[in-house]
């Protein structure tokens, strides 16, 4: 019996299986994990840092004491960034959250999953955001071990996205405002996750493809890092300047 037809009579869910990206030589497999590292690290910090500038710290918020994810420039403050004040923090919010949840379940699905482990302590520790690497760790489980990883790792990534998915509309829902008058806060708190969400699947996409077109070698997921860091720090520093941000 073939792989593939034993596992046809299995569930959705495998084991270990070994990375997608072949790399030429050690020393390039390491150098593009070190990029990527250290691109999800300046994310990290660069959420951290705009978090700082939004609102509380994360040990003194309320959320973190209900064990919810917080998304403080999303709380309007006078004189702080927040999306009511600055609707150009949407994109930037946006950009970097679909950077924070697609790098390390790419990373599950593309390399292997004690690599992808290692992101989300990243997240953790630098993005001080627990509550969300714990759920990118069920996300990475998931797509690591999904039988669509071999053969469609696209919908193996989307399939590990699917749990932050789910926290994000809680968070949505649990955060809702229960005034009338301020439906539009609640709108608008929508579309920095919506934006996140849409850009992590054309990311995964994209990584795929380049993957596809170059016989899976490792090289494929810091382009969209980069991408998607320079378009939010553009947005901040062109948009909103850096005499807001001191």
């Amino acid at each position: 019996m073939t792989e593939e037809s034993g596992n046809s009579t299995g569930g959705i869910l495998v084991g270990y299986s070994p990375p997608l990206l072949r790399p030429r030589s050690t020393a390039r497999w390491l150098l593009f994990v070190l990029a990527n590292i250290v691109l999800y690290a300046a994310a990290c910090g660069f959420w951290q840092i705009l978090s700082a500038e939004s609102g509380k710290p994360f040990w003194e918020s309320s959320l973190h004491r209900d064990l919810l994810f917080e998304i403080k420039q999303l709380s309007p403050s006078p004189g702080t960034l927040s999306i009511l004040n600055d609707p150009w923090m949407i994109p930037i919010t946006g950009c970097l959250l679909a950077l924070l949840i697609f790098m390390p379940i790419a990373m599950a699905v593309m390399y292997q999953l004690i690599l992808a482990l290692g992101f989300v302590m990243i997240l953790a520790v630098v993005g001080m955001s627990p509550e969300l690497a714990v759920i990118l760790v069920v996300g990475c489980l998931l797509s690591s071990r999904t039988r669509l990883r071999r053969h469609y790792p696209f919908y193996a990534i989307l399939f590990g996205i699917l749990p932050a998915a789910i926290y994000l509309v809680l968070v949505l829902m649990l955060t809702r405002s229960r005034n009338e008058m301020l439906l539009v806060h609640d709108w608008l708190m929508v579309l920095p996750y919506l934006t996140a969400l849409i850009l992590a699947a054309g990311s995964a996409g994209l990584s795929v493809l380049m993957a596809r077109l170059t016989r899976f070698r490792p090289g494929t997921l810091w382009p969209e890092a980069v991408v998607l860091q320079a378009i939010a720090g553009g947005v901040l520093f062109n948009k909103i300047g850096r005499e807001q941000l001191r």
